[in-house]
């Protein structure tokens, strides 16, 4: 048997997926804690900004249930399950193979044909091998999944067009302005998507990109890789109030902004 309970974008909000969330230490964690707690089952964890999911296989004869690994997940996380248990789906079987694969090719994605989730499958699967949590099952069914995610990328033309988060920003932003190439843009967080963003503006001529991060170091790093401006984080009120342009992908514990720093920024422009 084969089961997948999750949650996504389009079924929970953000706050209940950050409380749910998974960094890379957590994920291996929790995996080695249920092969413990299910010897002989196999699991697999994916977890992204946009989606939590938890597969599990099993011998027909398994006593494990979606509802006990719907505990897990809030056992781990100290999350009581009333709070998330109807924001979540639960597929069996075939019904959970079909969810994997439309998952890895992006069908399910935020934004169609977006290529990061393909590569978030892909280090979901190698944590759990590192973890040693799968087995002959769901080694078969995440290989499956790459390659029918290999077809459906080398074979239709869902990948055509900005299709991510960060290339659907941009070309928002380029509609907007009547001259994108021209604006001053505050690129603020440093991650993969950050990075991301740095590639689309370049790519639509923008040339007064300044990236600003809570770790000073990687914002350098990613200026000096795409010849950008870095800002230290106590310099972003002021920036903003120069930008033209403004895009945030930032992982952070408390607010981003404030109403009285958003108040500022806009009298400046005014």
């Amino acid at each position: 048997m084969i089961i997948v309970a999750g949650l996504n974008h389009k079924s929970a909000p953000v706050e209940i997926r950050e409380k749910l969330a998974f960094d890379e230490h957590e994920t291996l964690m929790a995996l080695k804690l249920l092969k413990n707690r299910f010897a002989g089952a196999e699991f697999v964890l994916l977890a992204t900004c946009n989606r939590i999911e938890l597969y599990c296989a099993t011998g027909i004869s398994s006593e494990i249930t979606p509802e006990m690994l719907i505990a897990f997940l809030a056992e781990f996380h100290k999350v009581p399950v009333q709070d998330f248990r109807d924001l979540l789906y639960v597929h069996k079987d075939e019904h959970a193979v079909r969810h994997l694969l439309t998952v890895a090719s992006s069908l399910d994605s935020m934004v169609v044909g977006e290529g990061q989730i393909i590569g978030q499958v892909k280090q979901s699967y190698h944590l759990a091998c590192t973890a040693k949590s799968t087995g002959r099952i769901l080694n078969r069914l995440f290989h499956f999944a790459f390659s029918t995610a290999k077809k459906v990328y080398t074979n239709t033309s869902i990948a055509s067009g900005r299709v991510s988060v960060a290339g659907v920003a941009v070309e928002l932003a380029s509609q907007l302005f009547a001259d994108i190439a021209s604006a001053k843009v505050v690129v603020i967080g440093a991650g993969k998507m950050g990075e991301l963003f740095v590639q689309h503006l370049q790519h639509a001529g923008c040339s007064d990109i300044t990236i600003v991060n809570r770790s000073y170091d990687r914002a350098l790093n990613i200026a000096g890789q795409y010849k950008i401006k870095a800002e230290k984080w106590e310099e972003l009120e002021p920036l903003l109030g120069q930008a033209g342009i403004a895009i945030a992908s930032a992982e952070v514990q408390d607010h981003l902004f404030r109403k009285e720093s958003i108040e500022s920024v806009m009298k400046s422009h005014r």
